[in-house]
C-alpha cells in the first residue's frame, strides 16, 4: 500500500491559520473601549436649548415683513460666518451685539427694518444649535449705576454680547475636544471666583495679589504653568469672565473685580458659582474607608 504523501509547508500553515481563526471565533471579538454614557442632565440641556431657539426664530421671523427667504439666508450665513471667525481669532471673547448688526446693515440694503435684526440673530442662534451642536450664548452686562466706581475700557455697560459654547455632553467634550480641567488658565479663574465670592461678590486689586502671592502666585513674576498671571487676568477680563471697574479714592485710582456674565452665564446650568464651587470640594474629598468610617463613628 502507498504510503501518505508529505505533508508541505503551505499545507501545515493553512492548517495553523484555521486554527488560530477558530480560537479567535470561540474567544469572540476583542472587547473595543466603551463609551461612557453622557450626563442626561447635559442630553436635556442641549434639548432645551435647540428648542428655545427654534420657537424664538419662529415668533421673530413672524415679524419680519418684506424680506425674503433668499435674503434672509444670506444674511444668516453673514452672522454665522463671523461668529465662527471669532471664535477661531480670538476664542471665548464675545462678540458685541454692533458687530453683528453692523455685518446687517452692510449685506442688507433695508437693514434699519424693525426686528429684522432681532430675526436674523435668532435663527443663527436655532442654526448653530441643530446643525453644529453649538451655543450661540447671549450675554447682558448691566449698566453701571452712579457713583464712584466705574467701567473700564474693557467693558461696556449695558451692552449685549455673543459667544459659542458646545451643546456636546460634559465628558465627551473633555475626550474630543477639549478638556477645562487640565486648563491651568481655568484654575486661575476658579480661585479668583472664589475669592470674589468670599469677600462679597467684589475683590479689591490688593486684597487679590495678597490671596494669590499666598498661592505662590507673584504679580510681576512669570508663573511656571500661567506665564505673566497679569496678562492672564487682562485675558479674563477680555472674555468677559472677570469685570474689571476703576474705584476712585482718596488715595487715587484702585481696581476692583466682579464675576462676569461669561462666567456666570456659563455656570448657571450647574447651579450657579456657589453649587459649581461646592462640587469642586465635594470631589476633591477623599471618601473614608469603612473601617475609617466604623472607628468614626465609636469615636
Amino acid at each position: 500500500m502507498a504510503s501518505p504523501a508529505p505533508v508541505g509547508r503551505g499545507s501545515r500553515n493553512r492548517r495553523a491559520s484555521s486554527k488560530g481563526r477558530a480560537r479567535n471565533k470561540s474567544q469572540g471579538p476583542s472587547a473595543a473601549p466603551r463609551l461612557a454614557l453622557p450626563d442626561p442632565a447635559d442630553l436635556q440641556y442641549a434639548a432645551q436649548q435647540t428648542q428655545l431657539y427654534k420657537q424664538n426664530a419662529q415668533a421673530e421671523a413672524g415679524r419680519v415683513i418684506g424680506m425674503s427667504v433668499q435674503e434672509q439666508e444670506k444674511l444668516l450665513r453673514e452672522v454665522m460666518r463671523l461668529m465662527l471667525f471669532r471664535q477661531k481669532a480670538q476664542p471665548d471673547v464675545p462678540v458685541p451685539r454692533n458687530d453683528l448688526t453692523k455685518v446687517i446693515l452692510a449685506s442688507y440694503k433695508d437693514g434699519k427694518k424693525s426686528n429684522m435684526g432681532n430675526a436674523i440673530v435668532a435663527l443663527a442662534q436655532e442654526s448653530f444649535a441643530k446643525v453644529m451642536g453649538m451655543d450661540m450664548r447671549e450675554l447682558r452686562i448691566a449698566p453701571v449705576s452712579k457713583g464712584k466706581s466705574r467701567i473700564t475700557e474693557n467693558d461696556a455697560g449695558g451692552s449685549k454680547f455673543y459667544v459659542l459654547r458646545s451643546l456636546v455632553p460634559t465628558n465627551w467634550k473633555r475626550k474630543f475636544v477639549a478638556d477645562e480641567s487640565q486648563n491651568p488658565s481655568r484654575h486661575l479663574l476658579i480661585i479668583l471666583l472664589m475669592l470674589i465670592k468670599c469677600q462679597g461678590d467684589k475683590l479689591s486689586e490688593e486684597d487679590m495679589w495678597q490671596y494669590l502671592s499666598e498661592l505662590g502666585v507673584q504679580q510681576r513674576e512669570v508663573h511656571f504653568k500661567l506665564g505673566k498671571v497679569e496678562d492672564e487676568i487682562k485675558t479674563l477680563v477680555q472674555k468677559k469672565y472677570l469685570i474689571q471697574r476703576k474705584q476712585n479714592g482718596a488715595d487715587g485710582n484702585s481696581f476692583t473685580y466682579e464675576a462676569g456674565p461669561n462666567a456666570t452665564d456659563e455656570l448657571e446650568p450647574k447651579g450657579g458659582i456657589d453649587a459649581y464651587v461646592d462640587q469642586l470640594f465635594t470631589d476633591s474629598l477623599v471618601q473614608p474607608s469603612a473601617d475609617q468610617a466604623q472607628d468614626m463613628e465609636m469615636e
